[in-house]
This record gives C-alpha cells, sequence and structure tokens, in this order.
C-alpha cells in the first residue's frame, strides 16, 4: 500500500521508462534532440549528430521518429548534400499518459 503522493512521485520516475518500453513515447534521446531542434529552428542532420547528444544512428532515428510525428521536416538537398530539419510544429509535444487521471462515471 502507498499513499497517493507516494504513487505518484513513483509514476513520475518510472513513467518515462514505461512510456517508451509500451511505445507510447518517444526515447529520452529523442526527447533531448527534439529540445535542441526546436531551439535552433532549423539544423544539418550532421551538425545535430555534432552535438555530442547521441550517436549518429539515434539521431537518424529520433529524425524520422519526429518527421513521422508532424514535428519537423527534413529536406533533401540532392545526393551528396546534407539533409536540413527545420522546425515543422514548434508545439509538438509527446503523447502523455497518465494513468491517475480519474475515469468519469457514467
Amino acid at each position: 500500500m502507498a499513499a497517493e503522493d507516494d504513487a505518484k512521485l513513483a509514476w513520475r520516475l518510472l513513467a518515462p521508462w514505461v512510456k517508451h518500453r509500451l511505445v507510447e513515447a518517444p526515447p529520452p534521446a529523442v526527447l533531448k534532440l527534439w529540445e535542441a531542434i526546436k531551439t535552433r529552428g532549423r539544423i544539418t542532420q550532421t551538425e545535430l549528430a555534432g552535438l555530442g547528444i547521441a550517436s549518429r544512428p539515434t539521431v537518424r532515428q529520433a529524425v524520422k521518429f519526429l518527421a513521422h510525428a508532424g514535428a519537423i521536416e527534413v529536406i533533401d538537398h540532392g545526393t551528396g548534400k546534407r539533409k536540413e530539419i527545420v522546425v515543422k510544429n514548434p508545439d509538438w509535444q509527446p503523447a502523455d499518459l497518465d494513468i491517475f487521471q480519474e475515469v468519469e462515471s457514467a
């Protein structure tokens, strides 16, 4: 048995891991990369990888995730050119799973 405050604290600590495992939210690295992209507004994929937030493969996966989610647009300037990442929806937020949301009774 746990007090409600204790349960909420435990959920806050475990939520990122649980959401990621349930595919409800992106991995933490994606969120860090999103913040870096959103702050800059425009950045190349190479520059993003150079920030040291995540490995190149993780950057590629994060870019795919964020593009699919509609948060960014990837502009490919042709063969051998750098892919530019542009913020498409600056208000985008990952889905928020709240297990403490009360269900209204019918």
